[in-house]
Parts: structure tokens; sequence; C-alpha cells
């Protein structure tokens, strides 16, 4: 059987509008997820992002005694640089339209390798010149 994986990342999706205008409720600002402290943690880390208020909020829970605080904050800002160049690129007006490397997990391309890819494709449209 397969081992249970050590990480947990689970996107939310934008959150907006998921509570009806006028309501008496409202979206708290910070995406907060709570646990006991004496819950068991499945996951060694666990990550849970999600869009509120048009901004992207990440939330990282992760046990002390496995993960130094260093460890983790390295792998967040790392996160945040992905997604960085990957708002860049998607803003650029070389950007694959409608793709991303992403969506071919499989395949080991970067962005710049499917932006190479969408140019030679285009190139053989327009008849190669």
């Amino acid at each position: 059987s397969a081992s249970q994986s050590e990480v947990l990342f689970n996107y939310l999706g934008d959150l907006a509008g998921l509570i009806p205008a006028g309501s008496m409720f409202q979206m708290a600002r910070e995406l907060q997820l709570s646990r006991s402290p004496r819950g068991k943690r499945r996951y060694l880390l666990e990550v849970n992002a999600a869009v509120v208020g048009g901004q992207l909020q990440v939330e990282w829970s992760y046990n002390p005694e496995v993960h130094r605080q260093e460890t983790v904050q390295a792998w967040a800002d790392r996160l945040m640089q992905e997604v960085r160049s990957q708002i860049t690129h998607y803003l650029s007006p070389k950007a694959s339209p409608g793709v991303a490397a992403v969506d071919f997990p499989l395949a080991n391309l970067t962005s710049q390798k499917l932006d190479k890819i969408a140019a030679l494709l285009s190139k053989a449209d327009s008849g190669g010149s």
C-alpha cells in the first residue's frame, strides 16, 4: 500500500461571493484554520491557501519539534517567489494563451520551455516564416 504523504497542500480557491452581499456575516480578513493543540497532526506540514478580498493568503502549520521556523519560512518565501514568477509570466505579452507549465505535470516543463514550444507551434502554423 502507498504511504501517506507528509505534506498537505489545500487550496480553497477564491472565497469571494461565498457570503451573499447584505448578509449579517462577513469573511474574516485573514485565513485562520484552527485545531486543538492536543489533536494529532496527520501531516508533518500543512499548507492552506485561499484568495480572500482579492489577496492570496497562505497559512503554514508544522510541528516545531520536526521543522525549524527558518526552514518553513524559506519554503514560504520560495512559494511566494514562484507565485510572483507565475503572475509575471501570465501578464507577459509572450505568455502562452490558456495553458501553463503546471497544466502538464508529467512533462517536466518550465514556463520558458512551454513558451518555446508555443513559439515553434506558432511559427509552424504561420508557414515557418
